[in-house]
Parts: structure tokens; sequence; C-alpha cells
């Protein structure tokens, strides 16, 4: 767990090899977290280098896991830039894609629109399953390790 604000709980990303829990490769989390509304934004960044292979499909898998266990929130959602290429990943884990802002951000010369991905509880499902297997029971590959979700775990409220 990165940082002690209440109301924004970020985690570093690991990959897991059989060496055990290797360099931090990206960091996730549950941000502008509304405790009455029961809702939060997650954000997401993978390394470059390692983009495409799967640590963030499985790093937002257990987040979202642990915002709807474990946080008991009712909406998990992101703003994505309009061609974001995780947009598939998002769908794949079953969020909703829903209109965003219009020429909300500037960059290299020109306006950005986005649009939200959204989770709601009621349609959160904790049996993804994905070619490689069930994500809940990998060992291998990208993750938020073990040790981190329990070490953490105690920590969160």
């Amino acid at each position: 767990k990165i940082g002690t604000c209440p109301n924004t709980k970020m985690f570093a990303i690991q990959e897991i090899t059989e060496q055990g829990p290797d360099f931090p490769i990206g960091v996730c989390g549950l941000t502008n977290i509304d405790w009455q509304a029961r809702h939060a934004e997650f954000s997401i960044y993978i390394s470059p280098f390692c983009q495409g292979r799967g640590f963030g499909r499985e790093a937002l898998y257990i987040l979202c896991k642990h915002g709807f266990d474990d946080f008991n929130l009712n909406k998990i959602w992101g703003e994505v830039f309009d061609g974001n290429h995780g947009t598939k990943m998002y769908k794949s884990l079953g969020f909703k894609m829903s209109p965003g802002h219009i020429q909300h951000y500037f960059r290299n010369g020109e306006y950005i629109n986005t649009q939200f991905a959204v989770m709601l509880r009621k349609d959160w499902r904790n049996d993804v399953i994905d070619s490689g297997g069930d994500i809940r029971e990998s060992w291998w590959g990208p993750v938020l390790s073990q040790a981190a979700y329990q070490g953490c775990k105690a920590g969160w409220g």
C-alpha cells in the first residue's frame, strides 16, 4: 500500500516469478473514494515495457475484488481517453463504457474526448475467466502479490 490518505488506496504492481515478487512494474488504486455513496475512481498505470502481457487485467481484477468485497463499494469507475488500448481489457472484465467528456483535455495540439468505464456491484463477477484460467487462482504472472494483499488488507478502512 502506498500513502495514508483515507480516500485513496494505491498499490504497487509486481510481477510474481518462481523466485518470488519481482520489481514493481506499475501502480493501481482507488481514488476519490466516497465512503457514504460507496463509489471510487480506479487508476492504473503499467510500464510501457510491460504492457500487453496481462498485468493490467489481473491487477484491475484484484483491485475491483478488494473494492467490492473488502470496501463494500457499489460502483468503481475510471475515466478513459478515447482510443485507449485498455478499453478492450476493461470490457473483458465486465466494465460498461459510457459517454464521458467532449474535448475535455488538450494534448499534442488537439482536444481529447473521454469515456467512463463503470462497474456496478450488481454486475461484478468474482469468477472472471480468461484463456489462462481463473485469475483468482493464478500464481504466475502479474498480480498484486498475496503478501501485499495480506499486508494491506489489515490496514484498509
